[in-house]
């Protein structure tokens, strides 16, 4: 089965800065928190980014919620990020330069209020270690570029933190880095996984402690098991790991209003619901698919509910199936096929200040980068 990095994230508000103009050094009033919503509708779909063959096709890669917008950033020779409106919709803010040349494949974003950064994955041990750079609100760098103290340039899952930022190494038995708001190192810590278990990525929960999820491969049966664990923001285990019963990876977490929910595909798509350690609170649910199996994300709503999105094939596209689960797993309401075909399995659903939910995507037949918005229905 492929293997897909998903990134999920919950935004803020801000303002517009015209094209071309100086960024105001005006405080911005913004709303921190989402609305509550317990139900979304089709709504529009946006182009955020044209493609430009002669440039190199774009390829996106991350978004995050401030407390004032929606950062959204991809690569075209450069890494560029610019700020989205609250529907999704491109404003006439200019496009920043992140990182003037590419080392590595994959770039996150993470915030915490407006203290953003961002993070370029490295080509390992022998090209390049990871770079992180702190942002404002708008997207544009805020500080210098600096190396991080992962050399092995196997960085993943950056993240905020009361502190600043931390992040993952995924080479030898993992490590978590935790850095201050420039990237210095304050603390690394080995996070002692299995040498015979591949680490795939964590989920992040409200009180900044975090699911972290490895898994292993039988390769006389094809069987994976995968394992989640709960550790605090620094690093220390907050409980014994627990084996999820998948037999495929990766598997997908999401923290719900009474816990977690995992996801995965397999013949269907099947849910458990858990506690905040992983471990199983409630029966499984299995939920149909209408075609082969490419990839699912999953989002926390602010209700309570996880979203989750189904990446399905369908003839020679990828097909998009929404499914907004309560915290038992169970489906609520009918699910939502959308209209779009993204040329990757890899999607960003967005919860947006004003309560629509916002995924972005490349559109298959041209390249564009482009925003599918779910309207809020209070």
């Amino acid at each position: 089965m492929r293997r897909i990095a998903l990134t999920l994230l919950l935004v803020g508000c801000g303002a517009r800065t015209p094209l071309g103009t100086s960024v105001s050094t005006q405080p911005e009033t913004c709303q921190p928190k989402p609305p509550r919503c317990d139900h979304w509708v089709l709504g529009a779909d946006h182009l955020i980014e044209p493609s430009r063959p002669t440039e190199g096709l774009s390829i996106y890669s991350a978004a995050v919620a401030t407390d004032c917008g929606v950062l959204i950033s991809w690569e075209r020779a450069p890494w560029e990020t610019t700020r989205l409106a609250p529907d999704g919709s491109r404003t006439d803010e200019p496009n920043h330069t992140t990182f003037s040349h590419q080392v590595g494949e994959k770039m996150w974003l993470a915030a915490h209020g407006s203290t953003i950064a961002a993070m370029q994955q490295g080509s390992g041990p022998q090209g390049s270690p990871c770079v992180f750079v702190p942002l404002d609100v708008h997207g544009a760098n805020a500080g210098a570029v600096v190396q991080t103290s992962d050399v092995t340039g196997s960085c993943r899952d950056l993240a905020a933190t009361d502190a600043g930022f931390s992040f993952l190494s995924a080479t030898g038995r993992g490590e978590l880095f935790n850095v201050d708001a420039t990237g210095a190192l304050l603390a690394q810590t080995a996070l002692n996984v299995p040498s015979t278990r591949s680490v795939w990525d964590r989920a992040m929960l409200d009180d900044g402690s975090f699911i972290l999820n490895s898994f292993s491969e039988d390769f006389l049966t094809d069987v994976y098991t995968t394992w989640l664990r709960h550790f605090d923001s620094k690093g220390a285990p907050l409980a014994d790991e627990v084996v999820v019963d998948s037999k495929v990876a990766p598997v997908h977490v999401a923290q719900s209003g009474s816990g977690l929910l995992v996801v995965w595909q397999w013949s269907a798509l099947e849910v458990v619901p858990t506690n905040r350690h992983g471990v199983e609170t409630g029966q499984r649910v299995d939920i149909a698919m209408t075609g082969p199996p490419y990839g699912v994300s999953v989002v926390s709503l602010p209700n309570g509910d996880v979203m989750a999105l189904s990446v399905e094939l369908g003839g020679h596209d990828f097909n998009v199936t929404v499914h907004q689960l309560a915290p038992s797993g169970l489906p609520r309401g009918t699910s939502l096929t959308l209209p779009i075909h993204p040329e990757q399995s890899t999607l960003t659903p967005v919860v947006s200040p004003n309560g629509d939910l916002l995924i972005a995507y490349l559109e298959n037949a041209t390249h564009d980068l482009r925003v599918q918005s779910l309207t809020c229905v209070p």
